[in-house]
């Protein structure tokens, strides 16, 4: 997917705030609103937007305490692995979860109303699956930067991102093609018809000698 200095600065702004319509949106890309949201159509097809959400924080919605947990499954063998990642994206416990490398096999996100609760969620999730040979838990103190921003830099120009989003498209005239086609139809020769009497003009005789 190429993506133009227009598309960046466009996905820059939705970043910091997705309500932002597309007559906002034209001032940033110096775009008419109509262009704008052809590239948003397309930016949301080809899979560079993937969702349009809001953030909602934890601790307004009663859920304060997060931990960063890290698991190391028992075998390294594909059931193993897909039965887990299934089990992750079921919880709604989990709000994010990355299959890692390193001497633990996946990291995970986990927020809970309190301690309590997070007990009980560690027994059913964790304790119970024989498939999971240990966990790790760290309570998260703080939150001191976490968002879904990302730095967007331009990998095509303006001319071929726009190319993609706008074809050029042919359109025919007729003051166009009647040019065209007298062009390319071969002239006629005109002939002129000689004026009358222009036979019998001879060229003046400079000396009599030549009359006789």
């Amino acid at each position: 997917m190429q993506i133009d200095a227009i598309d960046a600065r466009i996905l820059a702004a939705l970043q910091q705030d997705n309500r932002l319509t597309c007559d906002q949106l034209s001032a940033v890309a110096h775009l008419s609103p109509t262009a704008v949201q052809r590239r948003l159509k397309r930016l949301r097809a080809t899979g560079v937007i993937e969702a349009d959400v809001s953030i909602v924080s934890p601790k307004a919605v009663g859920r304060a305490i997060s931990m960063l947990v890290s698991v190391t499954l028992e075998r390294q063998r594909a059931e193993i692995m897909d039965r887990f990642k299934r089990s992750m994206r079921a919880a709604p416990e989990i709000m994010s979860a990355y299959y890692v490398t390193g001497e633990t096999d996946f990291v995970l996100i986990i927020t809970v109303k309190n301690m309590d609760e997070y007990e009980e969620f560690m027994r059913r999730f964790f304790y119970n699956n024989l498939d999971i040979k240990g966990v790790k838990t760290n309570v998260i103190m703080d939150r001191v930067k976490t968002g879904f921003t990302l730095p967007i830099e331009a990998t095509a120009t303006e001319g071929e991102a726009r190319s993609a989003v706008e074809p050029v498209s042919v359109i025919s005239s007729p003051t166009i093609a009647l040019a065209q086609s007298s062009q390319s139809a071969p002239r006629r020769q005109h002939k002129t018809a000689p004026l009358p009497g222009a036979r019998d003009r001879r060229p003046p005789v400079d000396n009599f000698a030549e009359l006789t």
